[in-house]
């Protein structure tokens, strides 16, 4: 069992370069994941602390660093928030822009679903309009869920979470034909992978390296609720620099904006919760 003093050790040293935060309520969670890397690198936690506290590895801190971010997720995660944000957003913005393509960025992609799950949305919709263009930008912290979302495979188990057989057969080839239909593995075809882009990208750097364009959509779902105040202001001040002037922002259910008048003004939109700029809020951080 390791201590609440070396727990705070690692707390402290993960909240400075992620802006996570763990506390006494959640240090189970902590020790878990150190446990996982100890056993990974097959070290002891003297050993442990030695290459971080003392040596600071980067390989070590990397894995400690990626395995404190929480990456649970699913295809069409809160469903409802899906489908009003296709029908209320994304659809009426190719009726009343004929011809511009529709930017996204989803902010913390985890393994790719929700990235995957809003071009699905999309390739479902330019059947019956092909000018529906679009392009997404995907990023996350984590190095290797990025590398799993970009390679696009799936088990059988996270293909069956929030998937619809539809889709599944129309954007999904079998890799594996294993007699135990649990270990089937699934692969996201080729030209859906070519609608998103996958970057890594660490929300609590001074300058984000992103292209020169706005967003229509901002998906950041459950990534404010695991840091404090300050970082979730400056992060939400920082969102509202890369937000087109009718754009919108979307948080998770359990996330509010609220102490942040003078930039973003709370709206409902079916059953998503949207952000949007209050006008002339502030300038657009020379982003083209």
């Amino acid at each position: 069992m390791i201590s609440k003093e070396t727990l705070k050790i690692f707390a402290d040293m993960i909240f400075k370069e992620t802006g996570i935060v763990y506390k006494d309520s959640n240090f189970y969670q902590l020790e878990t994941r150190l446990d996982h890397i100890m056993q990974q690198n097959q070290v002891n936690l003297d050993q442990l602390l030695q290459a971080t506290v003392v040596d600071h590895q980067p390989n070590i801190l990397n894995q400690i660093f990626d395995q404190a971010t929480n990456n649970e997720t699913s295809f069409f995660r809160d469903a409802k928030v899906f489908q009003s944000m296709f029908s209320q957003i994304m659809k009426p913005f190719f009726e009343h822009n004929p011809g511009r393509s529709l930017n996204i960025w989803s902010v913390a992609s985890s393994t790719g679903q929700e990235p995957y799950s809003l071009a699905m949305d999309l390739e479902n919709y330019r059947v019956i309009n092909r000018d529906a263009n679009y392009r997404i930008m995907a990023t996350d912290y984590s190095q290797r869920v990025l590398k799993k979302a970009q390679e696009g495979i799936y088990t059988q188990v996270e293909v069956q979470r929030g998937l619809s057989s539809i889709n599944l057969v129309r954007y999904f080839e079998k890799i594996d034909a294993r007699e135990n239909a649990a270990d089937i593995r699934w692969k996201v075809k080729a030209s859906l992978r070519a609608q998103i882009e996958f970057r890594h990208m660490n929300l609590l750097s001074p300058q984000w390296n992103l292209p020169r364009q706005l967003f229509d959509v901002i998906l950041c779902r459950n990534v404010l609720i695991y840091q404090d105040q300050s970082n979730r202001k400056e992060i939400l001040r920082k969102l509202s620099q890369h937000l087109s002037d009718e754009g919108c922002l979307l948080l998770g259910c359990a996330e509010a904006i609220t102490n942040l008048p003078e930039i973003y003004v709370v709206q409902q939109v079916g059953e998503a919760t949207v952000y949007r700029l209050v006008k002339n809020a502030k300038p657009k951080n020379n982003v083209a």
